[in-house]
């Protein structure tokens, strides 16, 4: 054999062993094979070597009569390291593709089936370091349990370089999500929607539960609290750490009429002054010190002012009675001589 020969079946080796693999495979389902899970491949790198890297990539597409969707899965398989994978959907908003660990060194990838009599098929790309065995079935192999397999951790991580994303959302009452965003275990969702939606409203960013920020005008909900300028709200649903600027300001609160009714307990001037003398501060008015640690409620200082409006009113009728009377006297006197 020649020398070049020789260099050239080496290189061709080195292509099949180190290079890329190319695997695709499709699936004819049966009537009955809605709503379960099909294994893909199986990935084995048992025995192949202890630093084996493998990236693989692979196109995932679904149709049948009522239904097509299509899914991409990024596979990054590690000997004697943890395994990760991302993937995405389009044609339909739930998920399509599992990956599952099997044991250490063996890891599945499976596909769902939303409606009876589907085809799948995929297609994969690999390149890895060294041999390792993967597994296609000839026949499609249906998965009893998924859920019970453990869930190979997910690394979705995107970086768009330059350009804009952007979402042409139909303008259907029933599809109003233009951007979804959701969590395993949790029932909480984050979306944003710009055409009217069942509720009639329009354009707005949901946080989950009752919190959403919304534009053109319309008002935003917010089920927690807002702070601005803090983070610690005392129980309060707004707090400002800074100054507030406002035309008007509405507060909602009890008043302070109580002080006209006949049963009220007005108290008199003296105990007035014997308050002031020992407390340094009107009845039932916070002194200095409580208002620089605890402040003041608005609605309530504003009642209690009032309250001290009103007793003063109380007080000056009072006064004006005894002023006239006095008068009357010395007009008598002044008569009488």
């Amino acid at each position: 054999m020649s020398k070049s020969l020789f260099f050239l079946c080496v290189l061709i080796s080195s292509i099949s062993v180190f290079g890329q693999d190319h695997y695709e495979k499709k699936y004819s389902l049966g009537q009955h094979s809605g709503g379960k899970w099909y294994k893909l491949m199986n990935f084995d790198l048992n025995g192949n070597g202890n630093h084996n890297s493998v990236n693989i990539s692979v196109n995932f597409h679904y149709v049948n009569t009522w239904t097509k969707y299509n899914g991409t899965a990024i596979l990054r398989l590690r000997e004697n390291s943890t395994n990760d994978w991302q993937h995405n959907v389009s044609g339909t908003n739930m998920p399509v593709l599992k990956f599952k660990k099997i044991s250490a060194k063996v890891s599945e990838l499976w596909a769902f089936s939303q409606s009876g009599w589907g085809h799948l098929s995929f297609t994969a790309v690999v390149t890895k370091e060294a041999p390792f065995i993967v597994t296609i079935a000839d026949t499609p192999i249906e998965s009893l349990n998924i859920d019970s397999l453990e869930d190979v951790p997910t690394k979705g991580d995107w970086y768009f370089p330059s350009g804009r994303i952007e979402i042409a959302q139909d303008d259907n009452q029933n599809e109003d999500k233009g951007l979804l965003i959701t969590e395993k275990n949790n029932s909480q969702k984050i979306h944003l929607h710009l055409a009217d939606n069942a509720s009639g409203e329009y354009g707005y960013l949901s946080l989950g539960g009752q919190t959403s920020l919304r534009g053109n005008g319309k008002p935003s909900y917010f089920e927690g609290f807002v702070g601005i300028g803090t983070t610690n709200s005392s129980g309060f649903k707004l707090a400002v750490n800074g100054n507030i600027r406002a035309k008007e300001i509405k507060v909602e609160t009890n008043w302070a009429d109580y002080v006209f009714k006949k049963d009220y307990n007005l108290p008199t001037l003296q105990q007035v002054e014997d308050h002031i003398i020992e407390k340094g501060h009107l009845i039932n008015i916070p002194s200095a010190a409580e208002v620089e640690k605890n402040g003041i409620q608005l609605g309530e200082m504003n009642a209690k002012l009032l309250e001290k409006i009103e007793e003063l009113t109380l007080y000056t009728i009072e006064q004006e009675k005894r002023i006239k009377s006095l008068e009357e006297k010395l007009n008598n006197v002044l008569d009488n001589k």
